[in-house]
């Protein structure tokens, strides 16, 4: 570490010492710019205590001056290589900076992936509509602060993110002077005070930028307004604000104001970048000439480094819509070739070489993808297997469903995974297309399924928090199945919190509607959860399940009419015929109960005489070659 920081150091001595050439008049706002930077970015690590900042704001701000662009000033020169010296022994070692990277990194995914279930592609230019999910992802060095949660902060090494108190004191004491030398640089260069920033406005900054409420946060910046007019990230910060409270009209306003203030001070300004994603969205949109968005494409990629996928990649899409398809490939091949990004990157080069772009199978292709990353199954199924099949069970084609599972179940077999199995169980329970010619490829269907009951008692139930994007998104499209596989998430607590009730409420529609699988969860509550049990109910939902083909409950509907419960008294024709039912699909179990009411079985006590076993297997005939998918 030590080394770094003397690196550091002699670095800025050299390069503040080259003064910017003799033959341009100087601009003393870049100056006033630089040490505002600093300022600012003092204040953010000293507000925060936080290492995870403080290596942020030394290598997006401190660490990164265009001192080519700024007067040679002792002063200033003399504070920076002190401020290089105190922030350089602190920054993150490179193995804390790597779990921090790969950290953000998943939570830019994740939201992406959020953004991607939420939106709806109706019409238009599909490649502008994936960089538009782009430009509102905020790059790393804008969400440092919020990278951890408190009780993250709590289990992890405080050694990760905290800063001791006499890190504060030498960070306060900088404050101290770096304000000092904003009054010396004013009178040096007759400049106005609204240049001067002061810690009281920079606390209120703050307040506005986290402000959760838009409006009140909006009214927080107006306010600001005249306290900031010559701060140029406060203009970003302004437009995002006003984006948010949906007044347009201001927010490109304020991205006038940014680049009327803005001053190269910076070699890689992440505040320019976000200014020119936003600008070639808010171009591109308006059908600009493509100079035009090209212009602010260049930008963003000369204001961002190889590991910021998130800008490569929508400048790559954004070149895309406009027809530069090359260097859209090349802004996309970075993430790829520097291992920034992969598989969201991946399917976007994939799909440019095509020549087209159809946004739902994109969609599903990269939450399949991430999805299975997330949850820590995306070497097996040839990378989110389970999670495609999941859709087009949502989608209501079981058929590809359990074809895209077929190839891949002996690989799934050697993980903990429970996924595959309960969406084969949701096909079997659920579907109404004939699944009868699997019979020969997948023989041990059911017996896969099966499993699910086991698997979801496993650890890996954890991992279904992961899929709640997929099934909200496809709830919200009206999807009987997605309702039914959260039924399922609800009544298990597989990554939700356990509650009978809401699992009620998600089967029910499906259930009324013929959903077999929603029709047997049903039965299987009401008969026996304490919390709403009712037997009447559960036989009328079992008989529901028993007539689409799930042999369970006739077995469990057979159970309740002989023993009398939730059917009005005992009735042993109809349980005879529900076993008789059972029977004829292959269940043993069937035929040993028919056994013992016709006085066959162990104990010899007959209960039903031939014509009424006669008239059950009429009926259960009945229903047998009425069922779906039968013979």
């Amino acid at each position: 570490m030590k080394i770094k920081t003397i690196c550091a150091v002699v670095a800025l001595t050299l390069l503040i010492s080259i003064a910017p050439a003799s033959a341009v008049e100087y601009d003393p706002i870049n100056t006033m710019s630089a040490i505002n930077m600093a300022i600012v970015s003092i204040h953010r690590i000293a507000s925060s205590r936080d290492r995870v900042v403080l290596d942020a704001e030394y290598k997006n701000i401190i660490d990164n001056l265009s001192m080519g662009n700024i007067e040679d000033d002792s002063e200033l020169r003399e504070l920076y290589k002190e401020l290089m010296a105190t922030i350089a022994g602190k920054a993150l070692r490179e193995d804390e900076a790597a779990r921090v990277d790969a950290k953000y990194a998943a939570r830019e995914k994740k939201n992406f992936v959020n953004r991607l279930a939420g939106a709806r592609f109706l019409s238009g230019n599909p490649w502008s509509f994936i960089g538009g999910l782009l430009s509102g992802e905020a790059v790393q060095y804008f969400g440092a602060a919020t990278l951890y949660s408190s009780d993250e902060r709590d289990a992890a090494d405080d050694e990760l993110w905290r800063l001791e108190r006499e890190n504060l004191e030498d960070l306060a004491s900088l404050q101290r002077r770096l304000l000092d030398s904003s009054w010396t640089l004013l009178r040096k260069y007759s400049l106005p005070d609204e240049y001067r920033l002061s810690t009281q406005d920079l606390d209120a900054l703050d307040m506005a930028i986290s402000e959760s409420d838009p409006e009140r946060s909006l009214r927080m910046f107006k306010a600001l307004e005249p306290h900031f007019k010559m701060y140029a990230p406060f203009w970003y910060y302004y437009s995002t604000a006003a984006s948010r409270a949906g007044d347009m009209p201001l927010a490109s306003r304020c991205l006038d104001e940014f680049e009327r203030v803005w001053r190269p001070v910076l070699r890689r300004d992440p505040f320019r970048a976000e200014v020119a994603k936003l600008r070639a969205s808010e171009l591109s949109n308006a059908g600009a000439p493509k100079e035009a968005v090209a212009s602010q494409l260049e930008i963003v990629m000369g204001n961002s480094s190889r590991e910021n996928w998130v800008n490569n990649l929508f400048a790559g899409v954004t070149y895309y819509s406009i027809g530069e398809t090359e260097r859209a490939v090349e802004c996309a091949q970075i993430n790829v070739d520097f291992g920034a990004e992969r598989e969201i990157s991946g399917e976007v080069i994939r799909n440019m070489r095509a020549g087209n772009l159809d946004v739902e199978l994109f969609s599903d292709a990269v939450m399949s993808t991430l999805i299975a990353a997330e949850r820590g199954y995306g070497a097996y199924g040839g990378g989110g297997a389970a999670e495609r099949s999941l859709i087009a069970l949502f989608k209501d084609d079981a058929i590809k469903a359990v074809n895209i599972l077929s190839d891949t179940l002996e690989d799934y077999a050697r993980t903990t995974d429970p996924l595959p199995y309960h969406v084969l169980s949701n096909i079997i329970g659920g579907s109404r297309q004939r699944l009868n010619h699997y019979a020969s490829s997948l023989p041990d269907i059911k017996a896969l399924a099966g499993s699910y009951a086991a698997g979801a008692k496993s650890s890996a139930v954890s991992t279904y928090e992961a899929l709640l994007p997929i099934v909200q998104r496809y709830i919200d499209e009206g999807s009987a199945n997605a309702r039914v596989f959260m039924g399922d998430m609800y009544r298990n607590g597989l990554g939700v919190g356990q509650d009978i009730v809401k699992a009620i409420e998600m089967y029910t529609g499906p259930a009324d509607a013929g959903n077999a699988h929603a029709q047997m969860m049903l039965g299987e509550i009401f008969e026996t959860s304490a919390e709403v049990k009712d037997e009447a109910h559960a036989a009328a939902y079992y008989a529901k399940a028993a007539e689409n083909g799930i042999v369970e409950a006739a077995m469990r509907i057979g159970d309740m009419c002989r023993e009398g419960r939730g059917v009005g008294g005992r009735k042993l024709e109809d349980a005879y015929m529900w076993y008789y039912l059972a029977q004829l699909q292959g269940e043993a179990r069937g035929r040993t109960q028919i056994e013992e009411l016709e006085g066959r079985g162990l104990l010899n006590l007959k209960s039903v005489n031939s014509a009424t076993a006669r008239r059950a297997r009429e009926r259960a005939l009945q229903i047998y070659e009425a069922l779906p998918g039968g013979e």
